[in-house]
């Protein structure tokens, strides 16, 4: 899946403070990210894993790049048509756009923490969860 963000201010595992307002951060964990450059863009690879219980068919959720200072960075949407089994891990490219973007690229990997925050999710067996 591709997706493109520009200058989104809206990310490894949350805390439920992190992922406040945002999502919970208990049904997709980020297990690993990349940036690289790309002109104007940041080419960004998000790799997460479906830590419920049960299969996913359809996600509302986002990543967000938090800071070591705890500031929100950048986020942007997941693919909400992937399917992941318990335990399965799924991987997303994509550009991301803008001076926040750059921030990835000029600092220390370990200085930022990528969090998935989960919306709403639809299971195989048919139950739907919202976290709004």
């Amino acid at each position: 899946m591709r997706w493109m963000v520009g200058l989104l201010m809206l990310c490894g595992t949350a805390t439920a403070a992190e992922c406040d307002a945002l999502g919970v951060p208990s049904i997709l964990q980020v297990t690993d990210w990349s940036a690289v450059p790309g002109e104007p863009n940041v080419l960004t690879t998000i790799k997460y894993r479906n830590v419920s219980a049960k299969p996913i068919v359809m996600v509302k959720a986002s990543v967000w790049f938090f800071d070591a200072l705890g500031e929100r960075v950048i986020g942007f949407q997941i693919n909400p048509d992937v399917k992941l089994a318990p335990g399965v891990e799924a991987e997303e490219s994509g550009r991301l756009i803008g001076d926040h973007a750059q921030r990835l690229l000029s600092s220390d990997k370990a200085l930022f923490q990528a969090i998935a925050c989960t919306h709403a999710v639809v299971y195989a067996d048919g139950t739907k969860e919202t976290f709004d």
